[in-house]
């Protein structure tokens, strides 16, 4: 029997590699495009940056965290996951703001609210003993 966050984290590396290229992909749509506001695109561009720099990073430390058994790494990697995600969408948010669609703009800039900026928020927020009971959930085998 495995930890239920060995067997999560797993799953966790394709989604933040999953996420890392897609940021990737639209860092370089975004700076090879021709705009009109031009601190509107260095600033989507900087979003997708950074969104890439979080997936690689809590990536890193997900398998740092299983060659170490350390569900603390593995904790720490989720809050950068879920920034990374809002920054994505942000990014995303601010493309469709700049093409007039300000409606889709205004939809994807609240998906990141939930669940994504809820549980980063949480995971910074929370109070030592829901640490505690979510980390001893995911140390239970399955």
């Amino acid at each position: 029997m495995t930890a239920r966050w060995k067997d999560g984290s797993k799953g966790m590396l394709t989604v933040n590699a999953l996420f890392a290229g897609f940021s990737g992909a639209l860092a370089i749509n975004l700076a090879i495009r021709k705009w009109d506001d031009y601190s509107t695109e260095m600033f989507a561009l900087l979003l997708a940056v950074a969104a890439l720099y979080f997936f690689a990073l809590a990536a890193e430390w997900i398998t740092d965290a299983l060659d170490e058994g350390d569900v603390d790494r593995y904790l720490r990697s989720m809050i950068v996951y879920n920034v990374g995600v809002v920054l994505v969408l942000l990014s995303i948010a601010l493309l469709l703001w700049s093409q007039s669609h300000r409606v889709l703009a205004v939809i994807a800039a609240l998906l990141s609210i939930r669940p994504w900026l809820t549980h980063a928020a949480w995971f910074m927020t929370a109070s030592g003993a829901e640490k505690d009971a979510y980390r001893a959930k995911l140390l239970t085998e399955e």
